[in-house]
């Protein structure tokens, strides 16, 4: 079968604009093998006041879940290995009260014809005025939004977007909380407190020398703010949602399957006491980030990794195509060597399509690469 390269070189040169990256954890293998047969909540207080586990192995099964509460330091949780880590199951540092390793406590409501306080951490939003303004959603890796509905005339802003946290450099990682909202008009002495910012997610770095298999769930998502207090005759202001938080991944060898979902959706905003809890102010949380590195990636295109941000940016190429044909997109980092290697699995166009999309998602720690896309008569 005749191979032809399409274009001879899709992109020249891709130059990727990268922030530092640190050194990641390194186990020195003290705390053993870990293995948990039911779902565990790890006191990182007692366990690691630094927040560095130190093991020898990791498999977290399918239907079991790892959950951690914050040390005193609020650090961000590193899971290193000495060897191979495998998680089938979840590992969740989501805004659960206590849960979220890195992660901000919500902005306070107003009451007594109070604002409401800002946020806290980086990228926090800022609470909502008296009589009525909600508070602002935080930032992460996008600016945190405004109350555009059910808020009084002077919303909270949303909190401003922060840079990649480097969890190595002592970072905490996590993601700031929502702005509270202001207190509502005061109706015969009644009075109507505004919602309390959502909480911030955790940040997670997961690193070994081996290799990395996820096939479950990491899950980084911000806290939902809370319910302004009201009726009819007037309300408070709800809160602002908290900010997704941050997920590192080193490996050797990183393998994401086809059933992986990673996430670090940021928070919705909160409601107003009359209407049901999804009708929201629209002042969510950002999203948070996800850092991938490793010398060998296999990354499925159909694994669910969304409501994240990749950093650095993936490398993206969509293009028209002959239906007769097979493609196949594929990356070298040096042209002198002759290395290329493949970018997710063949693709055979069905029927109907007109266009094709390939992602990488290994840029990380590269400044250079090369593309080139094969194609072959389809059989």
């Amino acid at each position: 079968m005749k191979t032809t390269t399409y274009g001879i070189l899709l992109s020249s040169i891709i130059t990727m604009q990268q922030a530092a990256f640190g050194i990641p954890a390194q186990s020195d293998g003290s705390d053993g093998a870990f293995h948990p047969g039911g779902n565990i909540t790890i006191n990182l207080a007692e366990e690691a006041p630094d927040g560095v586990l130190n093991y020898t192995t990791i498999n977290i099964p399918q239907n079991v879940t790892v959950r951690f509460s914050s040390n005193p330091s609020n650090t961000p949780v590193f899971l290193a290995a000495t060897g191979d880590v495998v998680i089938e199951g979840t590992i969740n540092i989501s805004a659960f009260s206590g849960l979220n390793p890195g992660g901000y406590s919500g902005g306070a409501f107003g009451t007594g014809a109070q604002s409401g306080t800002d946020g806290f951490g980086p990228g926090g939003g800022e609470g909502g005025d008296p009589y009525g303004g909600a508070g602002g959603g935080a930032g992460m890796a996008v600016e945190g939004l405004v109350a555009t509905s059910r808020t009084g005339p002077n919303p909270g802003a949303g909190g401003l977007l922060v840079p990649r946290p480097d969890l190595t450099s002592g970072e905490s990682g996590g993601g700031g909380s929502g702005g509270g909202g202001g207190s509502g008009t005061i109706i015969f002495t009644v009075d109507f407190t505004g919602g309390a910012g959502g909480t911030g997610a955790g940040a997670l770095q997961i690193s070994t020398p081996a290799t990395l298999e996820v096939s479950g769930q990491l899950l980084a998502t911000g806290g939902k703010a809370g319910y302004s207090a009201g009726n009819a005759f007037g309300a408070g202001g709800p809160g602002g949602g908290g900010a997704g938080g941050t997920i590192e991944l080193y490996a050797e060898t990183l393998v994401i399957t086809s059933n992986a979902v990673i996430s670090a959706k940021g928070g919705d905003a909160g409601s107003l006491p009359t209407e049901h809890y999804l009708n929201s102010t629209g002042a969510n949380g950002s999203m948070g980030y996800l850092t991938l590195i490793a010398n060998e990636y296999q990354i499925s295109p159909l694994a669910d990794i969304h409501d994240i941000a990749l950093a650095p940016a993936p490398f993206h190429l969509t293009m028209a195509f002959a239906t007769t044909n097979e493609y196949q997109l594929q990356y070298s980092d040096c042209l002198l060597s002759n290395d290329w290697q493949n970018i997710g699995l063949p693709h055979v166009p069905g029927s109907g399509e007109t266009n094709m999309s390939f992602t990488d998602l290994s840029t990380a720690g590269t400044t250079n690469r090369f593309y080139r896309l094969l194609m072959d008569p389809a059989e």
